[in-house]
């Protein structure tokens, strides 16, 4: 093992900047900040790839979880371990397992960016696994309930919720339901539309 801050320190640190220098595997250290990077990520990636509703989905997690706890420091400040300690102190906040998974693969799709646009030289995110999310079994309603909750609607609803107990669409595709993606003669309907419903827009 070397001692920092000496001279065969600071040949080996020389010589591997050298190597990665021939090997162009050398990559300036960036002082952008994680909040920068994150204006950066959602003008040149975000706004144009995902849906509104995803985007809205995203500042969300921005402002009330990565950038609490990375906006002030640089990228290549943050390492593995900072991500592993992100990961469980969210879980320990009482966080679902399913809401940090979202988080880290948000951080991990950032990062794996942040290499290939020449920010890091590796993913700090890479390596750490997704929480692991209980099974639990699915609640439904028995026929009977379902009897009891139609009837207790008023009668301009019951058709509505009715198709979303049998149908099984998402909330956006029978939002969305039109009578002219009904096939009367074959009593079939054609799912072609989805709703999305737009929560807000991110302001870097």
């Amino acid at each position: 093992k070397i001692t920092p801050n000496t001279r065969k320190a600071a040949e080996k640190l020389l010589a591997l900047r050298l190597q990665q220098l021939h090997t162009n595997d050398f990559i300036e250290p960036s002082t952008m900040s994680f909040a920068e990077f994150v204006d950066k990520w959602v003008e040149k990636y975000a706004r144009g790839q995902v849906k509104p509703g995803t985007l809205a989905d995203y500042d969300g997690y921005f402002r009330t979880h990565l950038l609490p706890s990375f906006g002030e420091h640089t990228l290549r400040r943050i390492g593995t371990e900072d991500v592993y300690g992100f990961k469980a102190e969210k879980l320990n906040q009482g966080l679902s397992p399913q809401t940090v998974k979202h988080l880290l693969r948000l951080l991990r799709q950032m990062m794996k960016h942040a290499v290939e646009w020449g920010y890091l030289r590796k993913n700090p995110a890479a390596k750490v696994a997704d929480p692991v999310i209980p099974k639990r079994e699915m609640g439904y309603l028995r026929p009977a309930e379902v009897k009891a909750f139609l009837a207790a609607l008023p009668t301009k609803h019951q058709l509505f919720f009715y198709a979303a107990i049998t149908a099984g669409l998402r909330l956006g595709e029978l939002l969305a339901m039109k009578w002219s993606n009904m096939d009367w003669q074959l009593s079939r309907y054609f799912v072609r539309e989805n709703l999305s419903r737009r929560k807000g827009n991110y302001k870097g």
